[in-house]
């Protein structure tokens, strides 16, 4: 397991240091995956009046409550998901201040929630041991940069949920951790603008 996890966080050293080559790397393959998807939405899904039908549902039956909902989920536990998945869907619902708020709001809300699950389960001695083994790198990453690791893994592929716990478990400050996450709202807005900016390039071409 251990194994597994130091290739899959390999940007991430066991002192805790970063490999800055692995994370730019592994921040350029996440955009183009996730740009992949926007662009099959853009110029597949769209294309299909079914298709149109579906997203208009969709976002009818979610609506704001149903997005911030995910993305809350998303950034709160350590799930292999991102909140990123839900650009395609309401892209073309809203506008960029909506967008930003609304997923925002949420991403940041996940963040404290995480830091505060993390501060509840440090006092679980079992689960103290277990997320030594888990949160390994993580710990050195903020013993070493304290809450900018959160910011940090706010604007990276490093898991944002994950060192969210993490600092909870740590017990750094809260206040530093409070304006870390607002680090969300930024990323939300210039990831929407990379993705419609790469899908409108493509459409010039």
């Amino acid at each position: 397991m251990k194994d597994k996890d130091d290739k899959k966080h390999a940007f991430l050293k066991e002192d805790g240091r970063i490999s800055w080559p692995k994370l730019i790397i592994k921040t350029f393959f996440m955009f183009v995956v996730i740009f992949g998807i926007f662009l099959i939405y853009d110029k597949v899904l769209k294309s299909s009046v079914r298709a149109t039908m579906f997203a208009n549902n969709l976002y009818e039956n979610l609506g704001y409550k149903g997005v911030a909902l995910f993305v809350y989920i998303c950034d709160t536990f350590i799930v292999p998901m991102t909140p990123d998945v839900m650009f395609p869907l309401v892209s073309s619902q809203w506008s960029i201040i909506q967008i930003t708020m609304i997923m925002g709001t949420a991403s940041f809300l996940g963040g404290i929630s995480a830091y505060w699950l993390g501060r509840s389960v440090s006092l679980i001695k079992i689960v103290s041991r277990t997320s030594e083994r888990i949160m390994g790198s993580h710990k050195i990453l903020i013993h070493k940069k304290g809450a900018w690791a959160i910011v940090l893994a706010g604007l990276t592929p490093i898991p944002y949920s994950t060192v969210c716990w993490t600092a909870g478990i740590l017990k750094v400050n809260f206040i530093d951790v409070l304006f870390a996450c607002l680090v969300r709202f930024p990323r939300i807005m210039i990831y929407y603008y990379l993705f419609k900016a790469g899908v409108q390039i493509i459409n010039f071409l």
